[in-house]
């Protein structure tokens, strides 16, 4: 039975976990925070009260791997790894240090949130949306009668989420973005200005300016940016994030800092391995190896690694970074590169914009229009790109879209792929069909 070290009990690691103890091995489990399972995603959700208990902000707990077979030990730090010795040394809460032998070495060490060092940062009420601590004392600052206006700084989908969660709390919201559109990584400002309208309309104040200050005495009571000082009581910070990666040296990195692994999720030291957002996995459609930090990303590294240590050849095939936000009634989603994205990496990309339709037209029922962009290779005609948004739930279009981009799929293959037509569902002549007729 192999022994398999985890470093690393967050979504990546908990799901590694669960196949390697399903396959029979002997997991032992190391953390450096002292809850594990905790979902970032539910920050937003928690925050705008659609999570009620904050145990269902955890996807799984100590007794529940112990139940399982696997050993958990919490706020310890691996310190370094011998690789020859195949043993790590820990460090545990006490500031005891011990080593422990391994078969096989996952990474699964996760992300932090960017720093943004600027002057006030130390004042009481200002948070990175993160970790359970940060979510924690955000939920409970909220309740403080006193905090009237909220800043949230960045404007990708934690920092729209966020926005429309705290203005759901009964508080004023300023959202912060440095780009000149909102969602800059996902989307042409064609469709970031659908979300920006959206934001607005629920009473979002959004500012294109960056952060230059904070005023306070304890907590912070003012902001400072390019464009003005504004009364806030309470900032939450979502700039993004950064690989953890620091242990091991002789692992092989990216210039960002994440492990480098194949396409088994082995790094290249034979028997260690590296899931989750601590990885960069190779981008099909970029030609080189990007960190994903998206919990289907954790959730699809996991499963190879841990398969791969039990015998069997699964291999990644790529990551699009397919992903989709819900503000309001507003669904905005998008898989592979933007034309920003295209432009920067020297492709040579055309497109095609079409909107539509839902429902036929004889059909009595809320019949909202769908906007679509497909973004294709000129010279290859084969899509890199998809762009969606609605007030209809357009959330599984999105998984079509990112199998047909993994596959290299043509914008005329797509044109006439067999889809199916049913009034209840959707309409005969599609917006998908159409939009790939439009380029084709």
């Amino acid at each position: 039975m192999h022994k398999v070290i985890i470093v690393g009990a967050n979504f990546a690691g908990i799901n590694a976990a669960r196949v390697l103890l399903e396959g029979g091995c002997n997991v032992v489990i190391y953390e450096r925070q002292a809850e594990i399972g905790y979902m970032g995603a539910s920050f937003p959700l928690w925050v705008m009260g659609k999570v009620k208990e904050r145990e269902q902000l955890f996807h799984s707990n100590i007794v529940e791997l112990a139940d399982a077979g696997a050993k958990v030990s919490t706020s310890c730090e691996v310190l370094s790894i011998d690789f020859s010795a195949k043993n790590i040394t820990v460090r545990d809460k006490f500031g005891r240090e011990f080593k422990d032998d391994y078969d096989y070495l996952i990474l699964a060490t996760g992300s932090r949130s960017r720093q943004f060092p600027v002057a006030g940062m130390d004042l009481d009420g200002i948070h990175y949306a993160k970790f359970f601590s940060d979510a924690n004392a955000c939920v409970q600052r909220l309740a403080a009668p006193e905090v009237k206006r909220v800043a949230v700084i960045g404007g990708g989908y934690i920092g729209c989420e966020l926005a429309e969660a705290c203005k759901k709390h009964g508080k004023d919201v300023l959202l912060l973005e440095t780009d000149k559109q909102l969602l800059p990584t996902h989307f042409d400002p064609e469709f970031a200005g659908i979300m920006q309208d959206q934001l607005e309309l629920l009473g979002v104040k959004i500012h294109f300016s960056r952060v230059r200050s904070f005023v306070g005495k304890k907590y912070v009571e003012q902001i400072v940016h390019e464009k003005g000082v504004e009364d806030v009581q309470l900032v939450l910070f979502c700039v993004g994030f950064y690989p953890v990666a620091e242990i091991g040296d002789e692992l092989q990195r990216t210039i960002e800092g994440s492990y480098i692994v194949d396409e088994h999720q082995e790094t290249n030291i034979k028997g260690v391995f590296a899931i989750g957002d601590c990885c960069a996995n190779f981008h099909q459609i970029i030609g080189k190896h990007r960190a994903s930090f998206f919990a289907s990303n954790a959730m699809r590294t996991a499963h190879i690694a841990a398969r791969r240590i039990l015998g069997r050849d699964v291999k990644n095939p790529g990551s699009q970074n397919s992903s989709v936000v819900l503000i309001d009634k507003l669904y905005l989603g998008s898989t592979g590169i933007t034309m920003r994205k295209a432009e920067e990496l020297k492709i040579e990309v055309g497109y095609s914009d079409f909107t539509g339709k839902q429902f036929p037209a004889f059909m009595a029922v809320d019949n909202p229009d769908v906007k679509l962009r497909l973004l294709y290779r000129l010279k290859e005609r084969v899509l890199v790109g998809v762009q969606i948004a609605s007030q209809y739930d357009i959330s599984s279009a999105l998984n079509y879209y990112s199998l047909a981009i993994q596959e290299r799929l043509s914008i005329e293959e797509l044109s006439l792929m067999d889809l199916f037509f049913m009034p209840h569902f959707n309409h005969a002549y599609n917006y998908h069909m159409l939009a790939a007729l439009g380029a084709s």
